[in-house]
Order: structure tokens, then sequence, then C-alpha cells
């Protein structure tokens, strides 16, 4: 069981954030299709180019860590096209 200190400095840091393992090629497919949906404001779209920039930085890794919540922004975007 966590003390209230420690508790205390993880709220320092700020929201934990959840990381995860996924092929570098679904990703890519996911932005992909993502980019295509209607419903994109000015900010996503930018969070999206970023996204998909920092995947092509990561060529040559098969397996990339992603931010839990940027995946799940991406999937519910690339859900919207099919």
């Amino acid at each position: 069981m966590l003390s209230f200190r420690q508790v205390d400095a993880l709220i320092e840091r700020g929201p934990p954030s959840v990381t995860v393992p996924c092929r570098r090629q679904i990703l890519i497919e996911l932005s992909e299709q993502a980019r295509k949906s209607r419903s994109h404001t000015p900010v996503s779209r930018a969070r999206l180019r970023a996204f998909r920039a920092a995947l092509e930085n990561f060529e040559g890794n098969d397996e990339v860590e992603v931010c839990g919540e940027t995946l799940m922004e991406v999937a519910m975007y690339a859900l919207e096209t099919l």
C-alpha cells in the first residue's frame, strides 16, 4: 500500500501515462485511416501529424510503445471512417 507521501509525490509528477506495445505497421495503418476522419479539430489533426512523424522516426523498430491515450484517440478517429 502506498503512503500519503508516495501518493503526493506521484500527483506532483503529473498524471500517470500507460504505454502500450504495438506493431509499428499497424499504427501507421491506423493513423492513415484516422487521417480520413471528418470530425477532426485543428488540434487533433496536429496531434495526428506529430504521431505519424514519430512513427516514421521509429523506422527499423518492429514494435514500439505508445501512450494509451494517443492510441485510443487514433483508433477512435479510424473507427469513424469505417
